[in-house]
């Protein structure tokens, strides 16, 4: 695994399509892997971005873990290409969370808005 230091950062620009390329081939896609792949400190933000203006529709699944070391808690994100995200509906994000042995998961789930 290579130092942060001394990782070749991309350009924002860059970033998102690498992003958006790795999320559309069915990974899914953490902020530690973001940093570490793409140099990508804020993958929530790319998420947003990606979610507004291109209409996909990225799940972000929050998971929780407990150790002798205490809690950990992080966002994993992927596509779901089971729900419609047709332009012209409005999106709401609504995260649920799953209480399992020795962690818990969460999952944002799209909703359409209508009349």
């Amino acid at each position: 695994m290579p130092d942060i230091d001394q990782m070749n950062y991309e350009s924002t620009a860059s970033q998102h399509a690498r992003v958006r390329e790795h999320l559309l081939s069915g990974k899914p896609l953490t902020p530690l892997e973001a940093l570490r792949l793409y140099g990508c400190m804020r993958l929530a933000a790319i998420v947003l971005r990606l979610r507004k203006k291109e209409r996909l529709n990225i799940v972000c699944e929050m998971m929780s873990e407990t150790t002798d070391e205490g809690a950990k808690q992080w966002a994993r994100y992927y596509l779901d290409t089971s729900a419609d995200t047709s332009p012209g509906q409005a999106d709401v994000a609504e995260c649920v969370f799953h209480a399992l042995p020795g962690r818990i998961v969460g999952q944002a789930k799209l909703f359409q808005g209508g009349a």
